[in-house]
């Protein structure tokens, strides 16, 4: 497929009444513009879409606001509520789309992108909340102790020697989890290659890694 008709196919694929109300309650709580695609993975039976949200902030002012629950709409006294992501997409699918997931979800900031693949069913609504919380949380040493920002953030990420041989890596996502490594990209570096980011060590860390996707 040529990219006029990829893109001609993102718009209509927009413009669908259900996708478009869907669209339109993520951006009242991301504060942003949400473009969506649809991504091609023959290992899922589901319909996968791709969100790119673009946001007005840097990374530290979007988590301020995270924190403040003014973005997002995760502050909930009731734990057992679905959040707006949560819900927005339950609605989607009681409508046209019980089959749908998202397959990624792309966070366009001012100082920062940061790339969250999907690696199970629901894993990225469902966990979408204690992913950015472990962003503010290890803000202080992924960012070199706030002297550098990383342009690109990939979550998760899976580092070789943990992968286990033999094993197709669609098998083993649910098991490695978002909290174990990340990936990142400096401008600084003299590799074009991403560093390690290891959330257990707080530290990042030299090794080689897959991408979700690989």
């Amino acid at each position: 497929m040529d990219q006029p008709e990829k893109m001609k196919l993102q718009e209509e694929l927009e413009n669908l009444s259900p996708i478009k109300s869907f669209r339109q309650n993520l951006e009242k709580n991301f504060f942003g513009r949400i473009h969506m695609r649809e991504l091609e993975d023959d290992l899922v039976r589901e319909r996968l879409l791709a969100l790119d949200v673009e946001c007005p902030f840097a990374l530290t002012d979007l988590l301020f606001q995270l924190n403040t629950g003014n973005w997002g709409g995760f502050k909930q006294t009731d734990k057992s509520a679905l959040n707006p992501f949560q819900k927005a997409l339950f609605d989607l699918r009681s409508g046209t789309e019980p089959d749908l997931d998202i397959g990624e979800l792309t966070f366009i900031l001012n100082d920062t992108t940061i790339i969250i693949s999907r690696i199970d069913h629901n894993s990225i609504s469902d966990q979408l909340h204690e992913i950015l919380n472990a962003l503010a949380d290890h803000l202080l040493h992924f960012s070199r102790g706030l002297s550098e920002w990383p342009f690109e953030i990939f979550v998760p990420i899976f580092e070789e020697r943990h992968i286990e041989a033999g094993v197709p890596l669609f098998n083993q996502r649910k098991h490695l989890g978002y909290l174990k490594f990340w990936g990142l990209y400096f401008d600084s570096d003299e590799q074009t290659d991403p560093v390690i980011y290891d959330l257990e060590e707080r530290s990042i860390v030299e090794g080689d890694f897959y991408l979700l996707n690989a």
